[in-house]
């Protein structure tokens, strides 16, 4: 049972495959919070980001014209 991680919320040893605690019904146990947090921020950023680029880019046509 070496391959056994801690629970993030309750801290009682849970598969890394398990989908939710067994103990506290933590979902996704043996990953940080920040890690769900994190991808769901970068996708918003990303786009975000996009967005500016596609609106400077159209304001740059538009200047040239």
């Amino acid at each position: 049972m070496n391959d056994m991680k801690t629970c993030v919320q309750c801290g009682e040893p849970v598969s890394p495959l398990a989908k939710a605690c067994p103990k506290c019904g933590q979902p996704n146990p043996s990953q940080p919070q920040w890690v769900h947090g994190a991808s769901a921020l970068g996708s918003i950023l990303m786009l975000v980001g996009i967005g500016l680029l596609l609106l400077s880019g159209f304001g740059l046509c538009q200047a040239v014209k």
